[in-house]
């Protein structure tokens, strides 16, 4: 996906010929995108109904070890995004050195593109399980307000 337009469609052929002339600003262009990735994790989005088919029907209990299902799945895809950064990190280093000493960084290059594209991947699912934990523990929390309701009564 380009970060500047919101697509990933003939830009990305543009981009790839332009790699081949300017390693710089492909680093630059990925550090961007990475910077901008991590942001939109504070991203406070309305989540469908539908991530959660049946709501009504669950119990407390059902729903809380959902919770600690999809918790535990998000530590995870957070772990990998993780290695996937500091990945980056080292292949972007490992692309600095090659251009110094003006050997061929093609392999690199290419490296650094899936790495990208896996990171892109990771994110998208990340975003769904958070999405879904949202609106497991806005669904836990409804039920215990209803809970302490009937308990007042």
């Amino acid at each position: 996906m380009n970060a500047s337009d919101g697509s990933n469609g003939p830009k990305k052929d543009k981009q790839k010929t332009k790699l081949k002339e300017e390693p710089d600003s492909f680093v630059d262009g990925l550090k961007n995108e990475w910077s901008l990735f991590w942001a939109s994790f504070a991203g406070d989005d309305e989540v469908p109904k539908e991530l959660l088919p049946d709501q009504a029907v669950l119990t407390l209990e059902q729903i809380k070890t959902i919770t600690k299902a999809l918790s535990a799945n998000r530590k995870k895809l957070n772990l990998k995004l993780e290695e996937i950064r500091k990945e980056l990190e080292e292949s972007a280093t490992r692309l600095e050195t090659l251009k110094l000493v003006g050997s061929p960084a093609d392999e690199t290059l290419q490296h650094l593109g899936k790495l990208s594209d896996q990171g892109q991947l990771v994110n998208e699912q990340l975003n769904k399980v958070n999405e879904r934990l949202r609106l497991a523990r806005r669904r836990e929390d409804e039920i215990k307000k209803a809970n302490q309701e009937v308990r007042r009564s």
